[in-house]
C-alpha cells in the first residue's frame, strides 16, 4: 500500500504486511555523529544490490548528512544504514554529481537527507489522512 508521495522530495513511503525471505526491516531513524560506521545497498550503476561501507563525514551548508561511502547513479533512495539497524539518511547524490565535471569518477561522497528531516517528513505522511 502507498502511503503517501512527497514530490517534492522524492520520496514514497510503502506499507507491506509480511517478510522479505532474508532480510530484516530498518529498526527506526537514528542520529548518526561524525565518524559513525555506516552502511549502504543499493543498485549502484544498474548493478543489483551493491553492499558498501563507510563513515558518516559531517554535514553540507544545508544540514544534509555526508557519509564518505562509495554512491553513484543508481543509489538514489539507498537508506544509510548505522551498525544497529536504524536508518541516518537516505542517498539523494554523490559527490560526482555535486562538483561535475570536476570530480569524473569520484564517487566517495553520498549526499543525504538527515534522519531529523526525514523523521519531519514521515510526521507529515503519518499525520495526513
Amino acid at each position: 500500500m502507498v502511503k503517501s508521495n512527497k514530490f517534492s522530495h522524492d520520496i514514497q513511503v510503502v506499507k507491506f504486511s509480511g517478510a522479505i525471505p532474508g532480510k530484516q526491516a530498518v529498526k527506526g531513524l537514528a542520529y548518526a555523529e561524525i565518524q559513525t560506521p555506516v552502511y549502504l545497498v543499493g543498485h549502484n550503476n544498474g548493478n543489483l544490490y551493491i553492499y558498501g561501507e563507510g563513515i558518516v563525514a559531517g554535514w553540507d551548508s544545508e544540514s544534509n548528512l555526508i557519509a564518505q561511502v562509495s554512491a553513484t547513479h543508481g543509489n538514489s533512495g539507498s537508506g544509510i544504514i548505522n551498525k544497529d539497524g536504524y536508518l541516518v539518511g537516505l542517498v539523494f547524490g554523490s559527490q560526482f554529481l555535486a562538483d561535475f565535471p570536476f570530480t569524473i569518477g569520484d564517487s566517495s561522497k553520498a549526499f543525504c537527507v538527515n534522519s531529523y528531516v526525514l523523521r519531519l517528513m514521515l510526521n507529515e505522511f503519518f499525520e495526513a489522512k
